[in-house]
């Protein structure tokens, strides 16, 4: 038998992003505040102004001792992941002039636990192994939907405060936050010269900024028979899924002024069973 206990830290700085470096000095884009090079909308500077950290404890623990078992192991790690950028070198970080990019990084999945074995030899010499996996649900994007700042870009503008990802830190702040954003889009713009037609909406539940782990049960039986020495004919029926969980990883939209904000819209496939021969 054998455990391994490892930390792990790692601490990335001058991680890239893209920032509009042709936006006028205060205030939203008008006929009376243009762009400093007028002949030119966007201009996107690949700008080193990110930074990420990542610390985990990783355990793993195998065995060939347990009585009825060949093999097993059982690994967790605990992990903490942060941000404070955007998550690809070409993305935005919203609000150029208000930079609020420091949040749960949307990786962030702070439990995961494994445990996979292998029995010894059934009666009718069949085989069964299988593999357990449980997986914490990543936090969720957020955007405002709508330009708040005037700089001609909506992509991840949010109301000030609100980090760029939620469901972990504070949870029902995060809410509060939101609920008052949908219920006055409007008032939560960074400058007066900057046009709003957003509408209000109803404010939405607690249940959709939690985030739904991923767990899975695969389990397989397998049956060897063999011809002569030379020849081996592997029977095999497996299954994946098998409790029929179901895991949500998408939402049909992260932007706060739709009506369908972070409702689940998609979920990994469902139980799956198949047999084969080789």
């Amino acid at each position: 038998s054998s455990l391994n206990v490892d930390y792990v830290h790692t601490h990335d700085q001058n991680d890239l992003g893209e920032t509009d470096v042709n936006l006028p000095a205060t205030g939203a884009i008008t006929a009376t505040n243009p762009r400093p090079v007028a002949n030119y909308g966007q201009v996107a500077m690949i700008t080193p102004f990110g930074q990420a950290w990542y610390d985990a404890l990783e355990i793993q623990y195998r065995t060939s001792k347990l009585k009825g078992f060949q093999n097993v192991t059982v690994s967790y790690t605990y992990s903490k992941s942060i941000l404070n950028g955007v998550t690809w070198y070409s993305t935005f970080s919203g609000t150029d002039r208000f930079p609020q990019n420091y949040g749960y990084n949307p990786t962030h999945t702070p439990n995961n636990l494994s445990f996979t074995w292998t029995s010894a030899m059934l009666p009718g010499k069949v085989q069964l192994s299988g593999a357990f996996h449980a997986v914490s649900g990543p936090p969720m994007s957020v955007a405002a939907g709508i330009d708040l700042d005037g700089d001609g870009n909506t992509s991840g503008d949010r109301p000030k405060s609100l980090p760029p990802t939620v469901g972990y830190g504070d949870v029902a702040g995060q809410l509060a936050l939101i609920n008052a954003f949908r219920a006055n889009p409007c008032g939560y713009l960074y400058s007066a010269d900057v046009k709003c037609t957003a509408k209000s909406l109803p404010p939405i539940t607690a249940s959709l900024l939690s985030p739904h782990p991923s767990i899975s049960l695969d389990m397989r039986l397998t049956k060897a028979i063999t011809f002569k020495e030379r020849y081996r004919l592997e029977l095999f029926f497996e299954g994946y899924n098998i409790t029929n969980y179901v895991s949500r990883y998408l939402t049909s939209t992260n932007n706060m002024t739709s009506t369908s904000f972070l409702i689940p819209a998609a979920s990994l496939p469902a139980r799956q069973l198949q047999w084969g021969a080789r």
